[in-house]
Parts: C-alpha cells; sequence; structure tokens
C-alpha cells in the first residue's frame, strides 16, 4: 500500500519476489522477508521500485514457477545459476 497508493519508496516482497530475486542470486536462500525486502530496496533505484516489484513479480507467475520453472524461454537464463543445475 505505501508503493502503490503513496508512492513511497517501498518495495513489497511476496512469495514470487522472493523466489525470483533467491533464484537470481539476488536475496540470501532462507533470509527472514524483513532481510529479503531490506536488500531489494538497496537494490531499486529510487523511483524504481514499483517497475522491480512488479516485474519480479510477473516474471515469478509467468515464467520462474515454484516447482517448475521455464528456463528454455526465461529472458534472464544467462544471469540465473539455477539454469545450469534445472
Amino acid at each position: 500500500m505505501l508503493l502503490f497508493s503513496f508512492g513511497l519508496r517501498e518495495i513489497p516482497v511476496d512469495t514470487h519476489v522472493a523466489r525470483v530475486g533467491t533464484r537470481l542470486g539476488l536475496l540470501r536462500p532462507g533470509a527472514p522477508f524483513e532481510e529479503l525486502h531490506d536488500t531489494m530496496l538497496a537494490l531499486a533505484r529510487p523511483g524504481e521500485e514499483l517497475e522491480l516489484h512488479l516485474n519480479l513479480l510477473r516474471h515469478g507467475r509467468r515464467t520462474c514457477f515454484a516447482r517448475a520453472p521455464v528456463c528454455a524461454r526465461c529472458e534472464l537464463a544467462r544471469s540465473c545459476p539455477r539454469v545450469g543445475v534445472a
């Protein structure tokens, strides 16, 4: 709500954002959501929080699924350490 309604410098971290961020090596696996939030906020340039959140959310819903990610059609495959594993 702080980001969407008030335009404040915040990044909501839901399961999709956490999963994609962790798989890309941006976030520490098993970290508490407070740490995930703080790390994501530190990664985002001021004013780009909404775009980062929405893009990670969309990617988690369309490509980087929890149980069966579609790495073959992933636009981020070159940056993803998981691709060599999956």
